[in-house]
């Protein structure tokens, strides 16, 4: 091959890479399932970390009020419960705890 069909090539090249990588990483949708019910879990989750248990068990109940569906599908509507009374347990409100 010529020095000149060798740069025609790695042109060709470069061109497709500029247009055909865009194209294609346009047509991938990104989705996210964002609720409410998990932002206040992990409001939850911060607070139970630092200690304000009374914030923790707060932001739980928030978290049981508002729409738990996808909480729910993956699985994590056990540990709202789990760490609510875990946070009840530490305020000493033990019958909360047992009520959770």
């Amino acid at each position: 091959m010529k020095r000149g069909q060798i740069l025609g090539i790695l042109a060709l090249l470069l061109v497709c890479a500029v247009t055909v990588i865009p194209a294609m990483a346009a047509n991938v949708t990104v989705t996210t399932t964002h609720d409410v019910a998990t932002d206040y879990y992990n409001y939850g989750e911060l607070a139970l970390e630092t200690g304000n248990y009374t914030g923790a068990v707060a932001y739980y109940d928030q978290a049981l009020g508002s729409n738990t569906t996808m909480m729910n599908l993956a699985g994590a509507l056990l540990y709202v419960y789990q760490d609510k009374s875990y946070a009840q347990i530490k305020m000493g409100n033990y019958t909360g705890a047992l009520a959770t």
